[in-house]
């Protein structure tokens, strides 16, 4: 036997003695190193939520820059209620400076407010304890990882310039920077600055400073943002997520007051940056000028920019996440529930449009009249609602729903002439105040909020399963 065969030979019988003393190996999956530098608004706390909830994320550290919309001392205090909630009490929480590079540019105050709060979140009591400094936590946090991080910024970015600024050697133990800011093909959000969006707007000094860098950025802007709208079809599929991270994200979101205009900004991010084919990326040379904008150059930063975004991806990754891995099932409409949801938003719709022009047709006129012409209207529009749909079969999963419905319409026919008779006696200089005296008056037991109450009803059991809008939503 050669010596190399005897070589061979002697080291598979120790490889394999080594194999029987020892444990089998299990490969440990990959997991992704992340910093997440935040404030603690609507669409950044599913951010936080979303990485803080995903096994392949191992979340290094929470930043929060004191540009952003939370002040310091509410916010890393609110932070670590959601860390706990999410199952990730050790992830240590710090928080910047409060004045912009440049400038002295800052939030509404009423964003301000509404940042520094939980509403709707049931939290335990934790106490304050002090506030740690993020820009000298970013430096040891990065040391230490041993591997390079990535940073998810979805804030102004003054604590990421500040660190990179301080200690430029750090560029090496960044794997990339996904930022959710800009608006680069796209209008801005800005009303002083409208080609900007405010992350970038607050701080456009940092933005340079981020860009100009040289570490890897993923800019993910309102031109993909812009397709991941929020709603109350987003709502409602929310509402069915069943783990602590899913039911707090669920109770935060269920606080909005409105959807118009309203996106997953800061979630879309989150989501891009571990599954980064939900979104179109296109590389740009970009500048940030004085205003925040990002503006196309051929002397600009290379930057990857997120130009789409695809939105059934996205939420189905979103909510799958949150919920631990796995989606309730939403069993979608029967081909009659379907057909007779489309007739009644139809129905609805010209009811609507009936009764609007009812009232708009006294628009002149003093608030009694136009109190009348309301009713009127409404009346002579539920009739023709029945018309077009009594004579329907309703659907099994529609019948309590329409029956409510039905008996509310026909309570609102009947009392017309009562209705009407008691219009002149009620006092008021605001119609709609005159209106619902009225049917606290005569038909307290059905109202025109209860029309609309049973209808909302009908819609959310649409908008859950794919069906059609009613009219109500915008």
């Amino acid at each position: 036997m050669s010596l190399s065969k005897v070589v061979a030979a002697t080291l598979l019988v120790a490889a394999l003695t080594a194999c029987e003393d020892a444990s089998p190996l299990v490969e440990q999956p990959a997991t992704v190193p992340v910093v997440l530098d935040y404030s603690t608004t609507p669409s950044d706390i599913g951010a936080l939520l979303y990485l803080a909830s995903d096994p392949g994320v191992d979340l290094l550290a929470v930043t929060l820059p004191g540009t952003g919309e939370a002040d310091c001392a509410p916010g890393t205090r609110n932070t670590r209620q959601l860390l706990a909630i999410a199952g990730r009490p050790d992830v240590p929480v710090g928080c910047g400076r409060d004045r912009p590079l440049s400038g002295h540019r800052d939030w509404p105050d009423e964003w301000r407010r509404a940042a520094n709060a939980l509403p709707r979140i049931p939290v335990q009591r934790l106490g304050q304890g002090p506030v740690v400094d993020a820009e000298a936590m970013l430096p040891d946090v990065l040391e230490r990882a041993g591997r390079p991080v990535t940073v998810v910024a979805v804030g102004p970015l003054t604590n990421i310039a500040v660190t990179l600024a301080a200690h430029p050697e750090l560029a090496s133990t960044i794997e990339r920077i996904v930022v959710m800011g800009g608006a680069v093909d796209v209008a801005g959000n800005v009303p002083d600055a409208p080609s900007a969006e405010w992350n970038l707007y607050i701080d456009p000094e940092a933005a340079r400073i981020v860009l100009g860098s040289g570490v890897p950025v993923l800019l993910v802007p309102l031109d993909a943002t812009n397709d991941v709208p929020f709603g109350r079809t987003e709502l409602l599929r929310l509402g069915l997520l069943e783990t602590p991270a899913g039911v707090a994200e669920y109770q935060r979101m269920s606080a909005q007051t409105f959807f118009d205009g309203a996106f997953m900004w800061d979630e879309l991010a989150a989501v891009a940056t571990m599954r980064p084919e939900t979104v179109t990326v296109e590389r740009r040379r970009l500048v940030v000028d004085a205003d925040g904008a990002t503006l196309a150059r051929d002397d600009g930063s290379p930057v990857d920019v997120a130009v789409a975004a695809d939105p059934a991806a996205f939420d189905h990754e979103f909510r799958r996440v949150l919920n631990g891995g796995s989606l309730p099932p939403i069993p979608p409409l029967t081909s009659e529930e379907l057909g007779y949801l489309t007739a009644l938003s139809a129905g609805l719709r010209r009811a609507e449009a009936q009764a609007q022009a009812s009232f708009e047709a006294l628009a002149d006129a003093d608030v009694h009249a136009q109190a009348a012409a309301f009713i009127s209207g409404t009346v002579d529009a539920v009739a023709g609602l029945e018309a077009d749909l009594r004579h329907r079969e309703t659907p099994p999963g529609l019948t309590d729903a329409m029956t409510r419905l039905w008996a509310t319409t026909d309570a609102i026919r009947a009392a017309e002439g009562d209705l009407l008779a008691a219009v002149p006696g009620v006092d008021g200089a605001d119609v709609w105040a005159v209106i619902e005296t009225v049917f606290e008056q005569v038909r307290p037991d059905a109202t025109i909020e209860d029309l609309f109450a049973v209808t909302e009803e009908l819609e959310d059991y649409s908008l859950l399963r794919g069906g059609p809008d009613l009219g109500l939503t915008q």
